[in-house]
């Protein structure tokens, strides 16, 4: 019966072991199709995909992901929870693995369903994660307005969503060069995951090195981070290295950028990679190697549209 769905469903998500996760989201998949329950298929087939991607299966998460994205914009299913997970994990999977492309190809998709079914919490963090994204990308005026949009869904009331947006803007604002903005935005707001770039990243633009380079080291030491997360917070690492004069620092760190970048797929992490030995080679004086690796680093980078 198709209650032993959702029952599967359940205990893959309180699961830990990813195989056995894996088995039972299959299990619970094939189910719903049996039993034709639109909702229970979509909910397996996200979950399936964001666990997948969060634990750095990225082209098999995202083929699920996309899976259930085409199930839920053809208007078959109708338990809210369940759409709102799959548009808000969605997004989040791409903000965290940097697919610019994919966010902008379901975000056009996604404003037709959330406009005809008036979901406008969903809308409103799918910009939250979109804004994210773009920030990345260097397209700060779509990024403004995705996050603009965002806020004006959640007040402060919304405290977990609303302490999310602001982090995402003073990431926005220190990449904008306005750090003191960054650093109001950031106030008080230290303790959470999302802020720990943006922070160590404007104290690194006010020359406190010190500070950067221990909330960046006490962060990747702790771990918990997905791969490109990881990623981001190596490479604003080795230049927080540099920057202190220390490319002998830097090694390590790059060696393991180069490991994520080996077992990561697509273009962004190989870029980052690239552009953290490009910086080395440039505090050594190895101008040459660093043009190589630089050159390497742009093509990466607009490969992922970044």
């Amino acid at each position: 019966p198709e209650s032993h769905g959702w029952v599967l469903v359940a205990r893959a998500q309180a699961g830990h072991d990813l195989v056995e996760q894996q088995r039972l989201y299959r299990q619970a998949i094939e189910t719903a199709r049996r039993c034709g329950d639109v909702d229970l298929e979509c909910e397996a087939l996200g979950s399936l995909g964001i666990m997948l991607v969060f634990s750095g299966h990225r082209v098999d998460g995202m083929g699920c992901l996309d899976e259930a994205l085409g199930v839920l914009c053809a208007d078959e299913v109708t338990d809210l929870s369940v759409i709102e997970g799959v548009f808000c994990g969605l997004f989040h999977a791409c903000e965290r693995v940097n697919d610019v492309g994919r966010a902008a190809q379901w975000l056009r998709a996604v404003d037709g369903v959330v406009r005809r079914r008036g979901f406008v919490a969903v809308g409103g963090y799918c910009r939250a994660y979109y804004g994210g994204l773009l920030t990345a990308a260097g397209r700060w005026p779509e990024a403004e307005a995705e996050l603009a949009a965002a806020l004006s869904v959640f007040s402060a009331e919304h405290r977990a969503v609303h302490a999310s947006l602001r982090c995402r803007l003073a990431e926005l604002r220190r990449e904008q060069g306005r750090l003191e903005e960054a650093a109001v935005l950031l106030d008080g707001l230290d303790h959470l995951e999302d802020a720990v770039r943006p922070l160590a990243a404007t104290q690194l633009a006010r020359g406190e090195l010190d500070l950067a380079r221990d909330l960046l080291e006490r962060t990747v030491a702790a771990g918990g981070l997905e791969d490109v997360p990881t990623a981001r917070l190596l490479s604003l690492l080795v230049e927080t290295h540099l920057e202190r004069g220390d490319p002998a620092a830097a090694e390590p760190v790059v060696r393991r950028l180069a490991d994520l970048a080996a077992l990561q797929g697509g273009s962004f992490v190989p870029a980052l990679t690239e552009l953290a030995r490009g910086r080395r080679c440039l505090a050594e004086g190895r101008t040459t190697r660093a043009r190589d690796h630089l050159h390497e680093a742009l093509t990466g980078f607009v490969r992922a549209e970044m």
